[in-house]
């Protein structure tokens, strides 16, 4: 059908597939536009929508109005398709068959099936809007909201349920917020409040996912933990809990506080009635709700209240092996973030490594030692010709070699290196344009950059060349900090696009 495909994102009735040339193509079901193409007619073949994109995510399901959002190479969001609780986030109702620009400097983006959103931007701020009646959005409020509305900071990874969401800060903190009628918040309650914050459940905590109205952590020593809805033994410890519901239709489990199920873990994926483990071995383990064929040839070894097969202790598939490789052993790194790749080519040049076995920390703030060091590595790690110029350098440190290489091209300059001084966007685009050799650009059309600034060439250059862009249409940002998310993608769009 497609060639030359990097990804593929499936809704409830509707497909993408981004391409290498960063070109977004859609098909399938168009009823609220969701195809992003102008129109509302279904489409049994790809039409292309957009370009320059690294990510996209679909939302809505079978069930509900689909829409969809896309991440650009430049780090803005852009939403389209349904828009009955204000899920595009463009702060008026109605549906849009085109894309919109809704944020500039998206780092990533969930959408949830029953509308709701959640973008984490690249300071790692989490911004959410969309459907809000169980407080979903975690801003004290059960009021809708139709524009994007801040909640926390410092968040590495964040996860939609029906009506519950989870993130994991940088401090390996676990916070939910939301529904919590089976328990699937974590604080040893079933309490229903009439509006939601974000509630602490646990610490050193890698990654998360949320499923319709469960949810599964992995710590960063790789043991899963899970709590909420186990109706369907989609929390695997065999059809038990610390509870129990009756919604009318028969008693069921459910559980309030984080069990531990298993050990050795490397990623989790939670369905609505069901949990998909692979663990480090790369084996795959599946439980929960088997009547659909969601856990592929299982078949199950009890039945539901419903009468429908379900599996409630995981099973092993004998015929299937995950391939596990970097970035995926980052928990932090998401697949859909728009420096994914970015991570995946620096790791695979040998520019960079994780800061730790199991994390990346893309939203942490970069150093001048790092970024030097980086461009150091990416430039084949050169042997430097010249005696240390620096008072506050010593042959021990990490950067040793790549601050006097940087001082040997000219990057910088002084007797001080000052390597733990955080990196600015004016900095890191200096770095790369004297590098280059200091090309005529021209002058800046950003307000926030002075035409007598020492980077504003470098602006301009980096600009024309694809490398960033401005944080709007009129600013710049040039003393914001860069994260390590943001230096390797600058360095993947310099040397390897």
């Amino acid at each position: 059908m497609l060639d030359n495909v990097v990804s593929v994102s499936s809704g409830g009735r509707n497909t993408a597939a981004i391409k290498t040339d960063g070109s977004l193509w859609m098909w399938g079901e168009n009823y609220n536009g969701q195809l992003g193409n102008g129109s509302k007619k279904d489409s049994l073949v790809p039409v292309k929508v957009m370009d320059k994109v690294a990510a996209v995510s679909l939302g809505g399901s079978s069930l509900t109005s689909g829409y969809t959002a896309a991440i650009k190479t430049d780090g803005s969001l852009w939403m389209w398709g349904a828009n009955d609780y204000g899920q595009l986030g463009k702060g008026k109702p109605g549906d849009s068959a085109v894309p919109i620009k809704v944020m500039d400097n998206v780092a990533s983006v969930s959408l949830s099936g029953f509308r709701h959103v959640a973008a984490i931007k690249t300071d790692g701020t989490l911004w959410m809007w969309g459907r809000n009646g169980q407080g979903q959005l975690g801003n004290g409020s059960l009021k809708d909201s139709s524009v994007p509305i801040k909640v926390l900071d410092n968040v590495t990874t964040v996860s939609l349920g029906s009506i519950h969401t989870a993130v994991v800060k940088t401090d390996g903190t676990l916070w939910t917020w939301g529904d919590n009628r089976v328990g699937e918040l974590g604080n040893g309650s079933l309490e229903i409040k009439e509006s939601s914050v974000p509630i602490k459940v646990m610490d050193n905590v890698a990654t998360v996912s949320l499923g319709g109205s469960h949810t599964a952590a992995v710590k960063t020593d790789g043991s899963l933990w899970l709590f909420g809805d186990n109706q369907n033994g989609q929390l695997g410890n065999g059809y038990t809990g610390d509870r129990t519901r009756n919604q009318g239709y028969g008693d069921f489990p459910v559980q309030t506080i984080p069990i531990k199920l298993m050990d050795g873990v490397a990623s989790i994926s939670s369905g609505s009635l069901h949990t998909i483990i692979v663990k480090t071995d790369g084996s795959v383990w599946l439980g929960g709700r088997s009547s659909y064929g969601n856990l592929g040839t299982v078949t199950g070894n009890g039945v539901d209240i419903f009468n429908f097969a379900m599996q409630t202790i995981p099973v092993k598939l004998s015929n299937l092996t995950a391939r596990l490789k970097p970035p995926t052993a980052f928990y932090d790194v998401a697949a859909n973030a728009y420096y994914t790749i970015s991570i995946i080519w620096a790791i695979k040049e040998g520019i960079t490594t994780g800061t730790s076995a199991t994390t990346f920390s893309p939203n942490q703030v970069s150093t001048t030692g790092e970024i030097l060091t980086l461009l150091w590595k990416a430039q084949n790690s050169p042997e430097p010709t010249i005696s240390n110029p620096f008072s506050d350098v010593r042959e021990s440190n990490y950067y040793y070699k790549a601050a006097l290489w940087a001082y040997e091209k000219g990057l910088v300059s002084g007797s001080t290196f000052r390597a733990n001084a955080p990196s600015t966007r004016s900095m890191t685009v200096t770095y790369l344009w004297k590098l280059a050799g200091k090309p005529d650009a021209g002058t800046s059309e950003f307000a926030d950059v002075p035409s007598s600034a020492e980077y504003a060439q470098a602006v301009t250059w980096a600009v024309s060349k694809e490398i960033t862009s401005g944080t709007d249409s009129n600013t710049f940002s040039p003393n914001m900090t860069c994260t390590r998310g943001q230096i390797v993608t600058f360095l993947y769009r310099n040397f390897a696009q």
